[in-house]
């Protein structure tokens, strides 16, 4: 019916002129209808589950959400696509989309799609930016740091949340201490960086 078609056209104009196909059945859209909006060429799939309206501009914040939609509602931007879309400084817009999910969700491997797996999924802090999930400011500072080329980097993403005022000090520690275990990626380098601009030596008891 029009009036559906309406309603699910709202709803992609509020999300990068994306839908998923839940969205879709939600709003009372066939499987049938779907399909046959996207053999008319009026939708275009952007992943598994996820459409676009045709004509509607093909943006990096909008390949960013159909990154994290066709992961599966636990999948949240992170790391060098995290650090962009916080507006950190010398983290331009990442050619490959990261995203990452809860251990063992296995979703559909996408070319261009990054998925990380993680235990520590519940210390993610999620939050939301331009109506896209994402980690949180401090443990995006730790996921960088985990992919990070050297110590720069992980310099330039902390000199940034603090410049954009992100994290305090001590959410950025409590992060650490709640994400430090041996052998994670990261937690030396994010620790390292902490003391530098910090200016003090930080007790590894409070890691």
């Amino acid at each position: 019916p029009t009036r559906t078609v309406e309603r699910a056209l709202d709803l992609a104009a509020s999300q990068h002129s994306l839908l998923t196909a839940d969205q879709c059945r939600a709003l009372g859209l066939s499987r049938n209808a779907v399909h046959r909006r996207v053999a008319s060429g009026a939708w275009t799939r952007e992943g598994p589950g996820v459409y676009r309206i045709a004509g509607a501009p093909r943006t990096w914040l909008g390949r960013a959400l159909a990154a994290t939609l066709a992961a599966g509602p636990g999948a949240y931007l992170s790391h060098r696509s995290a650090a962009h879309l916080w507006g950190l400084d010398g983290f331009g817009p990442p050619g490959r989309i990261e995203v990452t999910v809860e251990r063992h969700s296995r979703p559909r491997r996408r070319p261009g799609v990054v998925v990380h797996e993680t235990r520590a999924f519940a210390l993610i802090s999620p939050a939301r930016r331009f109506g896209i999930p994402v980690t949180g400011a401090a443990r995006t500072l730790v996921d960088v740091a985990a992919v990070a080329h050297g110590e720069l980097d992980v310099l330039r993403a902390l000199d940034e949340i603090r410049r954009l005022g992100l994290a305090s000090w001590p959410e950025l520690w409590e992060t650490l201490v709640l994400h430090a275990r041996p052998g994670r990626p990261g937690i030396g380098g994010c620790r390292a960086a902490i003391e530098k601009r910090y200016g003090r030596t930080v007790p590894h008891t409070e890691f």
